[in-house]
């Protein structure tokens, strides 16, 4: 028999979260009106996202003359010119309350698909570090494609594990999953595995053709790169892998030749095509120093989101760090507070990996495999190109769920020694 469920059943079956995500809500509410449009326009790329949208309202979506790009993905100005086109110069209010509710029901529901796999009381401690967690108070109030790309990503992995786990073969969670996983290859093109490998796994524990699927997800690259086509000639979503390898990575020696003929877009693609060929060559003749450039990145990506005190580890870093709380307590030796900072940044990935460790001993390796892609695939991205700590955003979330198995082994085994 059906039954109506009125707001006050849900309120009361739901109680905690209620409590927790109107706590969540509040505050950051006060951060959007506090922070205001500067914190919006805070980040490195914030100015060059703002002009690009603007551009997109005036010239088109295939224009050729939206500023920063073949250099810079399009989706991401793309989806703020959308809100600018509606509600002009107080458009940035409305992407941040956008980013902020969007990520609250993407962590729900990505949490409510953990059923399986942590009990009431681990999801309720999830619940509550990543409604809190500081960079992503922040984040979602700026001119930033990284909580809107956590929050996609949140999306489709849910609706990964609702497929995974659905017997009645139902369309709407592989709906979702396809729009999600699309959604955010055309923020960011190196998230586009991510999608196809979900659909890979499930259709392997599942024995079924749902990996048909999987070219699917991938909507929103293929979209960027009609875009970039059609506006320059060129089969790529952005051009900046040599700038960014560039910049980061070993001195590669690499002779450039410059066809004629060419666009500047063509010709900047061209070029960053010849310099991926001459750093994979490089690479594979010089393996120790493919290691030392995967550390060197690795160190910058999971370290402190501050960065720790190492140059050119982070672009970004809003939110309640150790260094401010620091700051705070008339603490400003920032010599003494980086080590620390970074001895517990290590201490915490250390822990992260144990709790992986003990969920794959312990719970379905399938079920992880799907929970772990967005960590593996844009760590690999990043350890080969650039490591910049503002880019685990994206992936930190999950690194939460593994955080959380680990206190509750932790919590049982002190239980046990104290007993």
């Amino acid at each position: 028999m059906n039954r109506t469920f009125s707001a006050g059943e849900i309120i009361r079956k739901h109680k905690f979260l209620v409590i927790v995500g109107l706590l969540s809500a509040t505050l950051r509410f006060i951060i959007v009106a506090n922070g205001g449009k500067s914190l919006f326009d805070s980040g490195q790329d914030a100015p060059t996202y703002f002009d690009a949208a603007l551009d997109f309202n005036k010239y088109g979506w295939l224009s050729s003359q939206i500023s920063s790009l073949p250099v810079w993905p399009a989706g991401y100005p793309f989806f703020l010119s959308m809100f600018f086109a509606v509600s002009g110069s107080i458009g940035w209010i409305f992407v941040s309350l956008f980013q902020h509710l969007f990520f609250i029901g993407a962590v729900t529901f990505f949490v409510n698909e953990l059923r399986g796999l942590l009990s009431s009381k681990q999801r309720n401690v999830l619940i509550v570090i990543l409604f809190f967690l500081p960079s992503f108070l922040y984040s979602p109030s700026e001119n930033m494609y990284e909580s809107l790309l956590a929050s996609l990503l949140l999306i489709g992995i849910a609706a990964s594990l609702q497929i995974l786990n659905n017997e009645l073969n139902e369309r709407l969670p592989i709906i979702v999953a396809i729009i999600s996983f699309g959604f955010a290859g055309f923020l960011q093109a190196k998230t586009a595995p991510i999608g196809i490998l979900a659909f890979l796994i499930i259709s392997i524990k599942r024995k079924s053709n749902l990996f048909l699927y999987a070219p699917l997800t991938i909507w929103g690259v293929a979209v960027t790169i009609h875009r970039s086509f059609v506006a320059f000639g060129i089969f790529s979503p952005s051009i900046n892998f040599s700038v960014a390898l560039a910049s980061s990575g070993p001195k590669i020696p690499c002779q450039i030749v410059s066809p004629v003929g060419l666009n500047p877009a063509q010709l900047g693609a061209n070029v960053d095509q010849q310099y991926v060929f001459c750093s994979i060559k490089y690479f594979a003749a010089h393996p120790t120093d493919l290691i030392t450039h995967m550390i060197n990145q690795s160190r910058a990506l999971f370290g402190p989101l501050d960065g720790g005190g190492v140059s050119g580890a982070t672009t970004w870093f809003h939110g309640l760090g150790f260094q401010r709380f620091m700051g705070f307590l008339g603490v400003s030796d920032t010599k003494v507070l980086f080590r620390i900072e970074n001895f517990y940044s290590l201490l915490l990935n250390l822990i992260i990996i144990v709790g992986f460790i003990l969920a794959v001993r312990t719970l379905s390796h399938t079920t992880i495999s799907i929970v772990a892609l967005p960590i593996a695939m844009i760590s690999i991205v990043h350890m080969l190109s650039d490591g910049d700590a503002r880019y685990r955003l994206p992936f930190l979330p999950f690194q939460m769920v593994f955080l959380v198995i680990f206190l509750s082994h932790f919590k049982n085994w002190f239980y046990r020694v104290k007993k």
